[in-house]
């Protein structure tokens, strides 16, 4: 198969021509960067890369926009041939469907949304080597037809799980965890196996004709970049992940996966006095709402404890609040430790809460459920419905769209159950003894209480009923404090000397008005990072002075 070839027409019936050029106030947008774009080119042609090259590929990151995860991958690449290190770049050109990011937007009676991707990718690429993924057909493996979801997901072909690395992204577009064994969804889990078999077969094709140094890959987790991972991974290729930072226009990148969010502390590092304060005035404002992910500020508003909320817990001896996470998420499938799913967590929290009628357990849902475009088809509401969780007089469940701060929840708590979400941070540094249902980035540091059996979970939640905190909250105040300040500021890179968040479109990014130079690695902590850790293998976190 001829990877370098750009098809003249889209298959799956669209039989549109691809269009060069986007509309002209996309164009005007990015104009910035198309700029840089064509005086890289020139700075090319005098210095010219060489060398191995260094593969990219983010398919699952971006559709016809700029999105963070996007833009990251093109200034990395912009940088690494401004070095002379030669880049090329994997796009799709509709031979991925369904693509995740398709098959969310397909779900919601859309149009395939391959002729707006591909004019961005072209758009966006221009001047770099790019090899394409054209549209393709092959019959379905007789494996797949009619089998059941169970079966699917557990489909192997040549030794690689193909069910299992192509579920999360499944889960994804379809906006829940649990899939009915039905026949649609078994029609989308089979069609995302065989695409992700003829990409399995494209991506070592590929590997064999760029013999690159490096791959450079979005998240590690979505179908189609966790096979290109594992396939470069299995041939000795180095591998780098990344997702979106939790600073404005940060990235992690990793040499794992990025959506476990892993991070090495060393022993050394502690904060100093101007760490503290930078610390404080990031907690201020996050404890206001005033903060934002990937663009998207999931708190408009934040609103005192409410009345309703406040009566009910006078008429018990004490709340725990208990916060929950998105089910889909990619990340979660790293948080299955103990319990199977978040919801298999919730019904042992039902359990808990229904043997303890004088607690009043607070249900928090976390706000992305509701997110517009990407709201949750499985959530907190509807399990605690199906559950009879809601039927409980100590039970309170939260929605998504309630202003309710989290922080003055977890404040009039005894103490907080999370399954692996953030708000464990702030509760421990809030003084709050923290149980968690699943693993977390912050587990290996001593963050909260991580039971390693259900058996053990139940027991922990009966003794901090009880009052007996134990060890639960000793040096948890420090601990949380240091792994935030590092995830945030050292194990992140920025990237917003190059970046601003687009004011009229949550969630992408605008390239701001650099000069070419700026590229360079050797006058960039940032890109020094990026550079070291990509064709190095070196750490991308920030080293500093740990003295």
């Amino acid at each position: 198969m001829n990877l370098d070839a750009f098809p003249g027409r889209l298959a799956h019936g669209t039989g549109r021509l691809l269009a060069a050029a986007v509309a002209p106030s996309a164009r005007s947008r990015q104009r910035h960067g198309m700029r840089l774009a064509r005086e890289l080119e020139q700075h090319e042609r005098s210095h010219p890369p060489r060398g191995a090259p260094v593969l990219f590929f983010d398919a699952s990151a971006r559709l016809g926009a700029l999105s963070h995860n996007a833009a990251f991958s093109l200034l990395a690449g912009w940088s690494l041939r401004y070095a002379g290190i030669p880049v090329v770049r994997l796009a799709c050109a509709g031979g991925l469907w369904p693509c995740v990011l398709g098959a969310a937007t397909r779900r919601r009676g859309r149009p395939s949304p391959c002729p707006s991707c591909v004019a961005q990718s072209r758009r966006i690429h221009c001047g770099t080597d790019l090899r394409w993924l054209p549209p393709t057909s092959a019959a379905m493996p007789s494996a797949l037809r009619d089998a059941s979801v169970a079966t699917l997901a557990a489909y192997e072909d040549g030794g690689i799980p193909l069910g299992g690395m192509v579920l999360p992204s499944v889960r994804w577009a379809l906006r829940r965890h649990h899939l009915d064994d039905d026949p649609p969804n078994r029609a989308l889990l089979a069609t995302a196996i065989a695409a992700a078999a003829r990409f399995a077969g494209q991506a070592r094709e590929l590997l064999a004709q760029v013999q690159p140094r490096a791959v450079v890959a979005f998240n590690g987790t979505q179908f189609p970049e966790a096979i290109l991972r594992r396939l470069a991974t299995d041939a000795g290729v180095p591998v780098a992940t990344h997702e979106v930072g939790y600073t404005p226009c940060s990235a992690f990148f990793s040499h794992g996966v990025a959506t476990t969010r892993e991070v090495q502390i060393p022993e050394t590092f502690s904060l100093g006095p101007d760490d503290e304060a930078r610390l404080d005035a990031q907690l201020a404002r996050r404890f206001k709402g005033d903060f934002t992910m990937a663009g998207v500020r999931f708190w408009p508003q934040i609103a005192a404890l409410p009345a309703a909320l406040r009566e009910r817990a006078s008429r018990h001896d004490r709340v725990v609040a208990v916060f929950t996470n998105v089910a889909f998420d990619t990340s979660q499938v790293h948080a299955n430790t103990i319990f199977t799913d978040m919801f298999d967590w919730l019904d042992a929290v039902h359990r808990i809460a229904a043997r303890n009628p004088r607690t009043l357990f607070v249900l928090r849902a976390h706000p992305d459920e509701s997110r517009p475009g990407r709201e949750s088809r499985e959530t907190l509401r509807a399990w605690a419905r199906q559950s009879g969780a809601d039927r409980l007089a100590n039970v309170m469940v939260i929605a998504p769209t309630d202003p309710t701060s989290s922080y003055d929840l977890a404040t009039c708590a005894a103490f907080v159950m999370v399954y692996n979400s953030t708000i464990a941070l702030e509760a421990v540094m809030l003084g709050k003894p923290v149980l968690c249902g699943g693993a977390a980035r912050y587990t290996p540091f001593g963050i909260g209480v991580t039971p390693t059996t259900i058996a053990e979970f139940s027991e922990t939640a009966r003794r901090l009923l009880a009052g007996d905190i134990g060890g639960a909250n000793a040096d948890g105040k420090a601990r949380a404090r240091r792994f935030l300040y590092f995830q945030d500021f050292r194990a992140s890179i920025p990237f917003d000397a190059w970046l601003a968040e687009d004011p009229r479109r949550p969630g992408e990014v605008l390239i701001r008005d650099v000069p070419l130079a700026s590229l360079d690695p050797s006058a960039s902590d940032a890109l020094g990072r990026l550079h070291g850790g990509i064709l190095d293998g070196t750490s991308f976190s920030s080293t500093g002075d740990f003295e």
